[in-house]
């Protein structure tokens, strides 16, 4: 058997063994609405959130996901002009969050998911000139992040434009994994915060898959699953989730694959949850030996599942998996047979 279809064998082990959803398994098939809170009272934990979906997406499934709204990062006297001494507030913000966070007073905001289009500099050395940096054209905020499964990253957005939209509301494609989709908003100080994030999830569809072929793919093969009403409605079912103090593991470790000297591993296929991690060879008491990283860290707490697929010299293939838990003690388990 060749390594190709060893790895099309294991897939479809894969999906006998439940890593894949069955058909039938309920994902995500009716658009769900999530509110993100930027202000956070931990001020120093680095990001707000995260906020999850109350279903896994679909595997090999595509989803639309937009964001809403604007934000303040910045004491309200540094956003109001004149800002004082020693800073200048760059741009125009508006007066106030589309959506103020619960409680908090109002402050000038001057982000949205996508664009930095006010914000105060510091004049360090007091030169008039040093305003001058203050750019003509907005500056992007890599400040919302996505995690479909294999931790939080900067995803783009196909509508982005080249300045903010009008509506502050922007759309990014992903692709489910079989776990819940978690968004966050990353920032160094979250006390000084103000603003509320509408976040929409819903299957994609002929026209928001565009020109994406992985999209159309998806839906021509069924895995994107068709976006239903809520029951009795007719309309969007709306699940409102705000941050809590939930659980993010911190989880980042390296897995060695076990194999004999007699018939060492030639070969190697590791998956997290469908998703291909990287393997790569180094040196291990004296051996040569197949390596991964597994990263958890920001993740809620969930089971994970490493999906482990190998060749010897032999030509025989080996498959095995492993289970870790985030967010529990960790669990007393013998040696991995792989």
């Amino acid at each position: 058997m060749s390594f190709s279809r060893a790895l099309g064998a294991a897939a479809a082990a894969l999906m006998l063994a439940g890593v894949f959803p069955a058909t039938g398994q309920a994902v995500l098939t009716t658009p769900e609405v999530l509110l993100l809170d930027t202000y956070d009272t931990r001020a120093f934990r680095g990001f707000a959130g995260p906020v999850q979906t109350t279903q896994p997406l679909a595997p090999g499934g595509f989803y639309i996901v937009t964001a809403r709204g604007t934000f303040s990062r910045h004491l309200k006297s540094l956003m109001t002009a004149p800002a004082p001494d020693p800073y200048t507030l760059c741009g125009t913000p508006k007066p106030a969050p589309l959506d103020p966070s619960p409680g908090r007073p109002d402050s000038p905001a001057g982000q949205d998911p996508e664009y930095v289009f006010a914000y105060p500099i510091e004049d360090k050395n007091k030169k008039k000139g040093y305003a001058k940096i203050c750019a003509a054209s907005p500056g992007t905020l890599a400040a919302f992040e996505i995690d479909t499964g294999l931790g939080f990253s900067r995803r783009p957005s196909y509508d982005k434009g080249t300045a903010p939209r009008p509506d502050h509301t922007y759309s990014y494609r992903i692709e489910g994994a079989n776990l819940p989709a978690s968004f966050r908003y990353t920032d160094s100080n979250l006390a000084d915060n103000t603003g509320v994030m509408t976040i929409t999830i819903t299957p994609a569809n002929t026209t928001t898959c565009g020109d994406d072929p992985r999209c159309l793919a998806s839906l021509a093969s069924g895995a994107t699953p068709t976006a239903t009403p809520a029951a009795g409605s007719g309309a969007a079912a709306t699940n409102v989730i705000l941050p809590t103090r939930s659980c993010a593991s911190r989880r980042l470790f390296r897995i060695t694959l076990r194999d004999r000297k007699a018939d060492p591993i030639v070969a190697a296929t590791v998956r997290l949850n469908g998703k291909t991690v990287k393997v790569l060879r180094a040196r291990v008491g004296g051996r040569t030996r197949r390596i991964s990283t597994v990263d958890l860290r920001g993740l809620p707490g969930n089971r994970f599942t490493v999906s482990i697929t190998a060749k010897t010299r032999s030509g025989k293939v080996l498959r095995g998996s492993r289970k870790y838990f985030t967010c529990k003690p960790k669990l007393k388990s013998g040696p991995p047979k792989l």
